[in-house]
């Protein structure tokens, strides 16, 4: 996997082509700096997921899969939050279930990573 520096580089040396126009290039440093942010969060979970990935002795082959799971799970915590967020991770885990993945990996992803958690009703 690459580190986030890797992929950071990558992005801006594709953003510097004559091909962009000026509406890009007056967008360019915010366009650069969201990546970075991204790119540095992306990679941490990812090396989390990774570790989790070589303890449970899951094949290589099925690494982008997971990684695809776990960038999927990020964008849903971005947008929602308690049992929304907990019922959309849910129908995750049965889309990459029904993919061949290992459902208690999914959970194990989802719990102790990214702690996507059912927030019980409170009490009156």
């Amino acid at each position: 996997m690459r580190n986030a520096d890797i992929r950071i580089n990558k992005y801006l040396r594709k953003m510097n082509g004559s091909h962009l126009g000026p509406i890009f290039k007056n967008q360019l440093t915010r366009m650069a700096q969201n990546y970075a942010e991204w790119a540095n969060e992306v990679v941490e979970y990812e090396n989390m997921v990774k570790s989790i990935l070589d303890n449970q002795g899951v094949l290589i082959s099925a690494y982008p899969m997971y990684l695809c799971f776990t960038r999927e799970l990020i964008s849903l915590k971005k947008r929602f939050s308690g049992n929304v967020l907990f019922d959309r991770a849910d129908l995750i885990v049965a889309k990459w279930t029904n993919a061949g993945l290992d459902p208690t990996i999914l959970n194990t992803i989802r719990n102790e990573i990214l702690t996507i958690a059912r927030i019980p009703p409170s009490q009156p």
